[in-house]
């Protein structure tokens, strides 16, 4: 990683996405999914610490 690239990602606070790459969050919704075996679960799923 070249040394632009860095300083960008931390003054950003970008965050390392698992498949390659950084993101910054914008937006979390407050939704609720519903899956055919009745199983319920929030959108939000708790990242990086």
């Amino acid at each position: 990683m070249n040394k632009d690239s860095h300083y960008w990602i931390e003054k950003l606070k970008l965050i390392a996405h698992p498949e390659g790459g950084y993101y910054a969050e914008t937006y979390k919704s407050d939704a609720y999914l519903s899956s055919a075996c009745k199983k319920t679960r929030s959108l939000k799923r708790k990242l990086q610490e």
